[in-house]
């Protein structure tokens, strides 16, 4: 029979861990993510790791047992904590690829990934006639099978450690600071359960691996939260709030910092809204926003892309001048014009101001909005009367 400590331990440590997992589960579902797919994979790993707390809670109680039918459940917890961990690392693998936008990570090739997921679940549920990754003694008590358990964990972090080390490869890369900071959780995720697994392998007998688990979860949901409260719910572009953000950071250092900004202003939004309606404004706007991404994915010093509210959107860029925002603009338009040629429907333009300096403030920056929200409107006012004529 388990001791009253024993089992208390089991219950306390994954009743703790259920609590907080229903709670990041519930709040994550009223969030809104830039995908929706990714938002699942999320839920996915949330609900999975308390499906493993529960097979861990209960095989902790029925080991060593004589209660009838406890050396069955015995058998099905434990299977189901094996599968429940590389079912974790499978969906945080997914969902990371997301989060990386790496293009085979994505849908399409989910069910590849998936094999050696659907091997341990195989080998799992063959394991009451192999014990591969476990057995149970005549006193019904657990013993793990040391060679099982290598292929399991070989696996499972195999899954798990991917998306970290593509992330840190990726911040060693990049030149920009905001993208280094979006990475820094994906790399981080791994560490808690890192520590708690091998605390688990050390010393037999402890339970610890889904409370790291949780923590790292609980790091990816407050991250994903915080982005949602700094991001615009319609482009995924930051907000005004996320966008200085993003600027203070970036001139909070000792000295000054050169500073683009660019304004931009969508030509005849309200035509298109009274024409096809407020759905379809929508959809140009999205248009817009994709079409700055991608102008931009090739520099390494943008800071932000943002969507001032409305039709207006704005970028800021450090370490440029006023020919690398000529440049800039140039693209865009060529982005705009090459999407107009192409597409059947309404077409997409912009009037767009800009201005570089050297700024240690928000003071220094404010003034830069001024200088290239003016140079839009005057640009848009030209646009117009051209348009009249």
């Amino acid at each position: 029979m388990p001791t009253v400590d024993r089992v208390a331990y089991y219950f306390q440590t994954n009743i703790f861990c259920i609590v907080i997992l229903i709670l990041l589960g519930r709040q994550q579902r009223l969030k809104t993510e830039q995908s929706s797919t990714a938002r699942l994979y999320l839920g996915g790993m949330i609900w999975t790791t308390i499906l493993l707390c529960l097979s861990d809670m209960v095989a902790g109680y029925l080991s060593g047992t004589s209660y009838p039918m406890s050396r069955t459940f015995l058998q099905l917890s434990n299977i189901l904590y094996f599968i429940s961990l590389t079912a974790i690392g499978y969906l945080w693998f997914i969902y990371a690829g997301f989060r990386l936008d790496i293009k085979p990570f994505k849908v399409r090739s989910a069910w590849i990934m998936a094999l050696p997921l659907i091997l341990i679940i195989c080998l799992a549920c063959t394991n009451s006639f192999t014990s591969l990754f476990f057995y149970l003694d005549e006193s019904n008590l657990y013993h793990r099978n040391t060679k099982g358990i290598i292929i399991h964990w070989v696996i499972s972090w195999a899954y798990l450690l991917a998306p970290p080390t593509v992330a840190l490869y990726q911040a060693l890369k990049v030149k920009s600071a905001s993208r280094r900071l979006e990475l820094r959780p994906i790399i981080m995720f791994v560490i808690a359960p890192a520590f708690s697994a091998a605390l688990q392998m050390l010393f037999y007998g402890i339970s610890c691996t889904q409370v790291g688990i949780t923590i790292s979860l609980l790091v990816i949901t407050l991250d994903v939260q915080n982005s949602q409260v700094l991001s615009d719910a319609l482009t995924s572009l930051d907000n005004r709030r996320g966008f200085l953000s993003k600027i203070s950071k970036a001139i909070s250092g000792p000295g000054s910092l050169e500073i683009g900004i660019m304004m931009m202003d969508l030509d005849n939004f309200k035509a298109i809204n009274d024409s096809f309606g407020h759905i379809v404004g929508d959809k140009a706007l999205v248009e817009l926003a994709q079409a700055l991404d991608r102008a931009t994915r090739p520099l390494a010093d943008k800071l932000s892309i943002c969507r001032m509210g409305g039709d207006e959107f704005a970028i800021a860029l450090a370490g440029c001048n006023d020919t690398d925002l000529q440049d800039l603009k140039r693209s865009i338009i060529a982005l705009l014009a090459s999407r107009n040629e192409s597409s059947r429907s309404f077409p997409l333009s912009v009037s767009i101001g800009y201005a570089s300096a050297r700024c240690s403030c928000l003071a220094d920056v404010e003034s830069l909005f001024s200088k290239a929200d003016m140079l839009m409107y005057k640009e848009k006012k030209k646009n117009h009367l051209e348009s009249l004529e």
